[in-house]
C-alpha cells in the first residue's frame, strides 16, 4: 500500500509539473503584449523648490529682517530668474504692505536695491535678467539675500509671507529655451507683527 500511495504521488507530482511548462508551439500562438507606455503625471519639466529663513515669529514696529530667499529646481535645464517675491498677507484682505519696505541685495552690482512700490499682499524684485543673467544649474540651491523693514505704518497683528517666483526661463543652453514650467513648491511661514 506504501508503495501504491508513494507512486500515485509521484505521478501527480509529474503530470503537475508538464501541465505548467509551456511547448513552443503554445508559446508562439500567445501575442506578445507591449510594455505600457510611461505616463507622465507632471507635464512640468520639474519642480521648483522656494524657501525663505531667518523671518521670527515675532517682529516690531520699526525692526529690519534680514531673511534669506532659497531656490533650487530639478529640470534639466538651467534655470535663469527673472523676479523674485514675496507675497505678504494678513488675516484680512484689506491688510496691504503700507508701512513696509523690502529691499534685495542686488547678485549683479552687490548693492542693496530697493523693490517697487509693494502691492497688496506682493513684493517682487526684478532680477538683473537682461544685462547680467543669473543661471541656477539644476539640483543647486541658490540665494538672494533681502530686507524687510516694518514701519511705523505696518498693520498689526498676524501674517503670512511666502516666497513666489514671478518670471523665469529654462534654458537648454543659452539661446534654446525649453518651454515646459516648473511645478512651485512653496512653504507658508506665519508671524506676527507687535508694537
Amino acid at each position: 500500500m506504501r508503495s501504491f500511495v508513494r507512486s500515485a504521488a509521484v505521478l501527480a507530482a509529474a503530470s503537475a509539473i508538464c501541465a505548467s511548462v509551456v511547448t513552443s508551439a503554445q508559446a508562439e500562438a500567445v501575442p506578445a503584449q507591449k510594455p505600457a507606455a510611461r505616463v507622465s503625471t507632471n507635464p512640468n519639466a520639474g519642480d521648483l523648490y522656494l524657501a525663505v529663513n531667518g523671518l521670527p515669529k515675532t517682529v516690531k514696529l520699526g525692526e529690519t529682517v534680514n531673511v534669506v530667499y532659497w531656490y533650487m529646481q530639478t529640470s534639466q535645464d538651467t534655470l535663469v530668474p527673472a523676479e523674485a517675491d514675496l507675497e505678504l498677507s494678513g488675516y484680512e484682505a484689506s491688510l496691504c504692505l503700507k508701512g513696509m519696505s523690502l529691499q534685495i541685495l542686488d547678485p549683479s552690482t552687490g548693492k542693496w536695491e530697493k523693490s517697487g512700490q509693494p502691492d497688496c499682499g506682493d513684493a517682487g524684485f526684478l532680477l538683473p535678467y537682461w544685462s547680467k543673467p543669473i543661471s541656477v544649474r539644476p539640483h543647486y540651491w541658490a540665494h538672494l539675500d533681502m530686507k524687510i523693514t516694518f514701519g511705523a505704518g505696518t498693520h498689526l497683528g498676524a501674517w503670512h509671507l511666502s516666497p513666489f517666483m514671478g518670471g523665469f526661463q529654462l534654458w537648454k543652453r543659452p539661446g534654446v529655451y525649453d518651454p515646459r514650467d516648473l511645478q512651485i513648491i512653496a512653504p507658508n511661514y506665519a508671524f506676527q507683527v507687535e508694537r
